[in-house]
């Protein structure tokens, strides 16, 4: 529910600050909630039962911090006190969520009183940026349009849509100069990881999933299976290969022969062609060798002789 609330706000141009995902590493947690609500011009409270649980929320309730109270409380006040402070307690608890609003609020020119004004929200930086970013891609200058994609990432703006722009960009070649290919790989990652999964093509997925097994200091065979998968569904030949390769090796997932054969085959399937296409036929007839998947189970692809069948 809170990643569905931030979603919304910012997709209409409203940057929100919320935790967990705006907590600094290291950072102590009551401490940058606390500061987070002292540079709020508004925030949102999801109010749950974990939150009404919370330590903080049975600590006010058992009287534990009653000190805090004025010494001489008005009826008015001596109601509304326990209110105040288990609603900030609530805020401070890990199940609350903070939702900072950058975009100013206020009448225009600063009139106050009772005239009839109209607000005028000053546009966010990040999505200025970002708009600009879309306008020069639209007209075919990428570097202008790189650029404005990472000013708008730097300025706040967390959209999937710039992730995947700076990302392509640069993998497609089509700007001169930018981020390296290591740091596109990471903003096509930041892409998915929001939820771009369908924007992302083959090709995009495997050199995900390339990154991840050729990489020796960021070697994940958990990640490698993820992306070959996702790029061996939308078509990928070279993604089928290091599926059938994970499973032949059971790197990043259990081994199973099964599966060997299913993306090897279908890479076969889908007209590999020279060193790639032997040494798939070569692992598929291994396979049948070692008594590890029955023969006619692979009859599709090989022959009796163990050799590609000639139908084929």
């Amino acid at each position: 529910m809170a990643d569905a609330v931030v979603a919304d706000f910012e997709r209409n141009g409203i940057r929100c600050w919320y935790a967990p995902r705006d907590i600094i590493p290291g950072t102590e947690w009551v401490a940058a909630i606390k500061e987070g609500i002292h540079a709020a011009k508004v925030f949102v409270l999801l109010f749950t039962d974990e939150s009404n649980t919370s330590r903080h929320v049975q600590l006010i309730l058992s009287g534990t911090e009653r000190e805090t109270v004025p010494a001489k409380p008005t009826q008015k006040s001596r109601k509304m006190w326990p209110v105040v402070l288990i609603t900030a307690a609530a805020v401070l608890a890990i199940a609350a969520v903070l939702l900072v609003i950058l975009k100013p609020f206020g009448s225009e020119n600063g009139k106050t009183g009772n005239e009839t004004v109209t607000n005028t929200p000053v546009p966010n930086e990040s999505i200025v940026f970002f708009e600009r970013g879309e306008a020069s891609y639209r007209a075919g200058d990428y570097d202008s349009a790189l650029a404005c994609y990472l000013k708008a990432v730097e300025a706040g703006y967390t959209g999937t849509d710039a992730y995947y722009r700076i990302g392509t960009i640069c993998l497609e070649g089509k700007a001169k100069s930018g981020v390296n290919e290591e740091k596109a790989l990471s903003y096509l990652e930041l892409a998915y990881n929001d939820g771009a999964g369908e924007k992302l093509t083959a090709d995009e997925y495997y050199f995900l999933a390339y990154k991840y097994d050729s990489d020796a200091t960021a070697k994940n065979p958990e990640k490698v299976c993820r992306y070959a998968l996702k790029g061996a569904e939308a078509g990928s030949v070279p993604c089928m290969l290091l599926l059938g390769e994970a499973y032949w090796y059971g790197n990043g997932v259990e081994q199973d022969y099964d599966q060997v054969l299913n993306w090897f085959g279908k890479a076969l399937d889908s007209g590999v062609e020279g060193y790639n296409r032997n040494y798939c036929i070569n692992c598929i007839t291994t396979l049948v060798e070692e008594g590890h998947i029955a023969r006619e189970a692979a009859s599709k692809w090989i022959g009796e002789d163990g050799t590609e069948d000639p139908a084929r």
